[in-house]
């Protein structure tokens, strides 16, 4: 490894709840944090006196003087240790005295001991969160960072760097719809902040393989591999579904629109949730999909038609054909639904053979089988990322 471009985690704070194992968080903040600081938590019933939990309190005491002179200096106490039948309430007034840089929890024993859930941490914390889940080991080997970009991927990668891993992979999941190249702009931004992360391998999802592909052909010695899971890229014609829609876009709706008529500029504006649910009943057409359908229509309400007017009326590439990779000499892997509703199978074959990469066809699935299929696609790209660093 290289000298780090970012310092690790300052102070890490722990609680330490009665009846409650935390072996996993602890162990995890001592590898990421330079100061650990720990926390007594007893939380008793709302129909218990706080002298009931007195004794536990006692215990809870121990365990936090035994870790003080068992690990390393670095470890603080905090006193006193608090009895609450809120204890997530009061661990949020410590966190707002302390201002500790992460809050780390195990996963899920510590927010089923607080009386809390996931959204609950999740939304307005008053610090970064680290999950841990399960066993944390001593010493990391190789690191796997997928980044999507935003505000969090530098911190993301800072940890990481932190566990001063053998081997550190990052991979970058670009979203569908971007509306400008700033996805592409992002990352290479990071990678220049990053002289630890010699190279790494890019994701693209949808339109986010235009951004893959285009940062794979212009930074070819960052680039280690390249993944495009149903690519929108101009190889092969409209499906005859929607072989009308760019004509039709900027001209005037249907009276009663149906299908396709609603990927319209002047329906999207007049009536953007509807088209936003016929469009992502299209991307997870797969059964039982419910569940991730009203998330993505959730998350698309969230913005509005102003940004996929954006996106639609720009080519983030301006290429065609074989230009589109002719200069990526990564090695690339092509993740395509074979009953993607929203780009044909042929493109995925296409971009395959262009790139004289890997075609992965998953029978059955759609356009984001990252997200309704996601263990057959993280085994294939943990299957391609091992290879690649092998």
């Amino acid at each position: 490894m290289k000298n780090r471009a970012f310092p690790p985690v300052r102070t890490a704070l722990v609680p330490v709840i009665y009846g409650c194992a935390g072996a996993a968080s602890l162990a995890a903040a001592r590898a990421l944090a330079t100061e650990v600081v720990l926390v007594g938590l007893v939380p008793i019933g709302a129909d218990e006196s706080l002298s009931a939990g007195t004794t536990k309190a006692r215990e809870v005491r121990r365990q936090l003087r035994e870790l003080a002179l068992l690990t390393d200096p670095s470890m603080r106490v905090k006193s006193p240790v608090h009895v609450s039948t809120t204890p997530w309430r009061d661990l949020e007034t410590v966190l707002e005295a302390e201002t500790p840089d992460a809050l780390v929890l195990d996963w899920y024993g510590h927010l089923a001991a607080l009386g809390v859930a996931p959204d609950e941490v999740l939304l307005n914390p008053a610090c970064d969160i680290i999950l841990v889940r399960g066993p944390f080991p001593e010493k990391p080997r190789r690191v796997l960072v997928p980044a999507r970009g935003g505000p969090h991927a530098e911190l993301a990668l800072r940890l990481a760097l932190s566990l001063s891993p053998e081997k550190m992979t990052t991979l970058h999941l670009t979203q569908p719809g971007a509306s400008s190249d700033a996805p592409f702009r992002g990352l290479e931004q990071v990678l220049r902040r990053l002289p630890e992360v010699d190279r790494a391998v890019v994701v693209g999802l949808s339109l986010g393989a235009q951004y893959a592909t285009r940062l794979a052909s212009l930074h070819p010695e960052r680039v280690l591999g390249l993944v495009l899971i149903g690519p929108s890229l101009p190889l092969s014609g409209p499906m005859s579904e929607r072989a009308g829609i760019v004509d039709n876009f900027l001209e005037p709706y249907p009276e009663n629109p149906e299908g396709w008529d609603k990927y319209n500029l002047a329906y999207w504006h007049a009536d953007y949730p509807d088209f936003v649910e016929f469009f992502f009943s299209q991307a997870f057409n797969e059964p039982h999909s419910t569940k991730p359908r009203e998330d993505a229509v959730g998350w698309a309400l969230e913005g509005g038609p102003e940004s996929l007017e954006a996106e639609a009326k720009g080519n983030p590439m301006g290429l065609t054909g074989e230009e589109i990779f002719a200069a990526v000499t990564c090695p690339t892997l092509v993740i395509h639904g074979t009953d993607d509703r929203i780009q044909s199978h042929r493109v995925g074959v296409e971009a395959a053979r262009l790139s004289n990469g890997t075609l992965a066809s998953l029978g059955g699935s759609g356009h984001i089988p990252n997200v309704r299929d996601p263990v057959r696609v993280n085994l294939l790209l943990r299957e391609f990322v091992e290879r690649l660093i092998a």
